[in-house]
């Protein structure tokens, strides 16, 4: 049907009276969404001239009343529409205004339908409930191993979140009180709307560092009411209650220096001191005098026992060290204030000894004593730290870091062009020398950013004996390739002062993020655990070695198959060779918020649940970006549910032991893997790069302003080298936001056609085998339903109007379609579903925030000029997109 005959069959009855406009008849899947249209819809119109209230409301109105238009109806429509609103661009501004407030609060009804509070409460138990039956050795909640088992979801500042805070904020605590009735649809609508919208600049690094309080504070007062359901659970199985934590927040803001390289010491210390006021907060609201008359309180109950002199001596002592750390206060004489945080965990126990318990009943006695530990295992996981932060900076810098310290020493060093087994040698030597490591000469470069280097050096050690180790307690070395690259970063700690016999130090964390790097990450770990000095190290440490895998960079080179093998392969491979020489690794998946990025949309249950269990032993650390902080941390039920389903997938998956299958079908997966390599590798050319340029609004994303740092690692890139240094966050969101989605399936459906359709007559066991990994082997599983997410999310015919923009690239276009076509076929004979593109992807807004985006990037093609007249409407189209899609990359 054309879409003129569709509007005029479909379209709602308009009537206008004092300025309100209301639909005669509404339908919307979402509880509350009825109410909420109409409001929207007048102020999408609000004070535009005539011409453009018609075309606003006529536009606005057809989608909504005609959800299953084809896309080349809704690209038609946008055709003949475009023109009017740009107009007067405030009416397009209004569209995509209107478009956001829709999208954004479908997602987050979405987030409060889809997490119960109660459920995630009854599977935690359950999963200490069965853990208590397995022996001591084999529990990593029993006291034997409990020191070296943590669960730790990572917040970094990566620029995946492109909502302003303002309209997050207004969001997260607007809604549910409109949904509880608490609060008038109007007035919610009116401050959400005014709020909407791409961010006006880029934010500072301090700006970040505020944003992420809240999503922080919500964390970690779930890790603590986590800690609580894990405690109880343990002693109603008869089993002592934990003494150490299980779950630490931990952040990557103001210490990721390889993905900004614009932060600054003083940035660092700002961040410390906020993680910081969050954990005295926890503190103080424990004990504050308003809970004195409180039934059941600690303050009642110590008042109770008899102690409230002792009670205000501990407030006092709280407040005094919290000025100490956050505000340089000189304590006042007989209030010093804790020396760190062990010391106040001992005060506590001098505490209850001191309790006069015979003046409380039985069942006060056992209120007092779960709420005791529970603030003593609150000292223990935030300490006066809070969270803690890591350091994360690339292994080209350290190395030019080192060569510049050792040319400081002596000029005639030249460290740059030593090969590796002389830099190793010169590194041990150093290392080895019992004496800390002082530079003569000048400590100064000329070269700004090693410089800046040398200023973080010159102030860790501060700041961990000011906020304690646990503040900066893992350094990240991007792109860690070679032995040389980890033992340069303990020359830096060494410089530092951060290695010294009896004192803790940082553990080196190497981050392992491309394939050649992944198939070498066994090589490097034997060549470090057979180092004399730093299996020393280790062993000073508790032997434990943190590696951090990342799913980004080796997905954008490789693909998502031989990305996602390589990454499960090692984790296990890791796992066992550390076995042999006595170390446990602690495994750090470094995952971004997309299916191609290592990411499920249904959350940390299908996330860890295909992991090897084995690899688990010691916990797990998760990265977790931009849109994602906001989705499972944004308010106190969203971060109790995310907290304890990360640390309930932990136990259950550690419990379930070796991933067996990995043996049992490597043979098939390398052969897999090798193919989509090399599917992926032929559409890794220079000519994608001019693709996605001229076809996606990759060239645009800066626009966003959706980070502090800066949106490329080089610019002026052309061709393989622009591909080659090209972020994945923007690289991920070009293909998604364009409507195929294909770095999240490309060159699977290829290898899986190929495996089963091989000259040789076997296509049926092959099939058959296929099925069977599907059916047996979590991690096939995973990879599987990974990529059928990507597939149900994208549009073919979507990315086929975007490809229309450059018809001399169309080649490359009709890849992704044959390969989009082909990993859907075989998906669907292997998991044996009959494969749907989902609702959402083929829904008449979302259709036109992707015609209104082309229609847009058409017009910006023609010229520079054209282009920059259209910023503004090209940085909301990315925006709406995003919040369309639910993720942006």
């Amino acid at each position: 049907m054309p879409v003129s005959e569709s509007i005029h069959s479909n379209i709602t009855h308009l009537s206008l009276s004092e300025g309100a406009l209301s639909l005669s008849s509404q339908s919307s899947a979402s509880p509350g969404m009825e109410d909420l249209q109409p409001v929207l819809l007048e102020l999408a119109v609000k004070g535009l001239p005539e011409q453009q209230v018609q075309a606003v409301q006529t536009l606005l109105i057809t989608l909504e009343k005609t959800p299953d238009l084809t896309t080349n109806q809704v690209f038609e429509l946008t055709s003949r529409t475009m023109p009017e609103l740009l107009a007067k661009p405030e009416a397009l501004a209004n569209v995509f205004k209107y478009l956001n407030c829709r999208f954004m609060i479908n997602e987050q009804m979405k987030c409060t339908v889809e997490h119960p509070g109660f459920q995630y409460k009854h599977s935690l138990r359950g999963s200490v409930s069965s853990l208590s039956r397995l022996q001591a050795e084999n529990n990593p909640l029993e006291s034997g191993s409990e020191s070296s088992f943590r669960i730790s979801p990572v917040l970094t500042a990566h620029p995946t979140q492109l909502n302003r805070p303002e309209s997050a904020d207004k969001l997260l605590k607007g809604l549910p009180a409109v949904l509880s009735g608490q609060k008038p649809v109007g007035e919610f609508c009116s401050e959400l709307w005014n709020v909407v919208g791409p961010r006006p600049q880029k934010p500072k690094i301090s700006d970040e560092t505020q944003c992420f309080r809240a999503p922080l504070k919500h964390m970690m007062e779930a890790s603590a009411r986590t800690h609580k359901l894990i405690r109880d659970a343990m002693v109603d199985q008869g089993k002592p209650p934990i003494q150490k934590p299980v779950v630490e927040a931990g952040n990557w803001i103001s210490g990721d220096r390889d993905g900004n390289p614009t932060i600054r010491p003083e940035d660092l210390e700002n961040a410390l001191k906020q993680s910081c006021s969050l954990a005295f907060e926890i503190y103080s609201n424990k004990l504050e005098p308003q809970k004195d008359s409180k039934p059941d309180s600690l303050p009642n109950l110590f008042i109770k026992a008899g102690n409230k002199q002792h009670l205000n001596q501990l407030r006092n002592q709280v407040e005094a060290t919290r000025k100490r750390l956050l505000h340089h206060v000189p304590a006042n004489t007989g209030e010093a204030g804790f020396r760190d945080p062990g010391e106040f965990v001992t005060h506590l126990k001098t505490l209850r000894d001191d309790l006069d318990w015979d003046a409380l009943d039985i069942i006060d006695q056992d209120i007092l004593d779960r709420k005791l530990d529970q603030l003593m295992l609150s000292v223990k996981t935030f300490g006066f730290h809070g969270a803690s932060t890591d350091i994360r900076q690339n292994s080209e810098v350290n190395e030019r870091t080192v060569h510049s310290l050792l040319k400081a020493a002596n000029p005639n060093a030249d460290y740059l062009s030593l090969p590796e087994d002389d830099r190793i040698s010169l590194l041990n030597q150093v290392l080895n020398e019992p004496a800390p490591l002082h530079m003569e000469g000048s400590l100064t470069s000329n070269q700004p950013d090693i410089q800046l280097e040398l200023d973080f050096l010159h102030t860790y050690q501060g700041l961990r004996e000011r906020f304690g180790p646990q503040a900066l307690q893992n350094i990240i070395t991007a792109n860690t390739e070679t032995p040389s690259d980890m033992l340069e970063v303990c020359f830096l700690l060494k410089y530092a002062g951060l290695i010294e016999p009896g004192k803790p130090s940082m553990n080196v964390v190497p981050l392992i993020e491309t394939v050649p790097d992944l198939k070498n990450a066994s090589r490097l770990l034997k060549n470090m655990l057979e180092n004399t000095w730093y299996r020393g190290k280790l062993a000073a440490e508790g032997d434990i070695q943190q590696v951090m895998l990342g799913y980004s960079d080796s997905m954008r080179s490789n693909g998502i198959t031989a990305a996602a093998w390589e990454v499960h392969k090692k984790s296990s491979e890791l796992t066992d060779l550390a076995a042999e020489y006595g170390v446990k690794i602690h495994p750090f998946h470094g995952r971004g918020g997309t299916p191609a990025r290592g990411a499920r949309p249904e959350g940390y249950s299908k996330e860890i649940a295909y992991q090897d269990g084995a690899s688990l032993m010691t916990g797990l650390r998760q990265t977790e970006q931009g849109e994602e902080v906001i989705k499972k941390f944004g308010t106190r039920a969203l971060a109790d549910k995310n907290v304890a389903e990360m640390v309930t997938a932990t136990l259950d998956t550690s419990a379930r032991g070796s991933d067996t299958q990995i043996r049992k079908f490597a043979k098939t997966m390398d052969w897999l893997a090798n193919k989509a390599d090399q599917t992926y590798r032929e559409l890794y050319t220079p000519a994608l790069a001019n693709f996605l340029k001229r076809t996606t609004p990759l060239e645009y994303v800066a626009l966003s302003n959706a980070g502090s740092r800066p949106a490329s690692r080089r610019a002026n890139l052309q061709g393989q080298e622009y591909l080659d240094k090209l972020r994945a966050i923007p690289y991920v969101a070009a293909w998604n936001q364009s409507g195929s989605h294909a770095v999240a399936y490309y060159g699977l459906g290829k290898a899986l056609s190929d495996y089963v359709n091989q000259p040789d007559g076997k296509a049926t066991l092959r099939m058959k085998e296929l099925t069977q990994m599907y059916k047996e082997w979590p991690f096939f599983k995973n990879l599987i339903d990974r990529s059928a997410t990507a597939l149900g999310e994208a549009n073919i015919e979507v990315a086929g109007h975007y490809s229309a923009l450059s018809p001399d690239t169309s080649a490359i276009f009709e890849k992704i379609r044959a390969e989009h076509k082909r990993t859907e076929d075989m998906i669907g004979l292997i998991s044996g579903d009959n494969f749907e593109v989902k609702e959402s992807a083929t829904d008449s807004l979302r259709l036109f925030a992707h015609a209104a985006q082309v229609e847009l990037l058409r017009r910006a093609n023609r010229s520079p000029s054209q282009a920059d007249l259209l910023k503004k409407e090209l940085a909301m189209s990315i925006q709406t997109l995003a919040n369309a899609l639910g993720r942006f990359g």
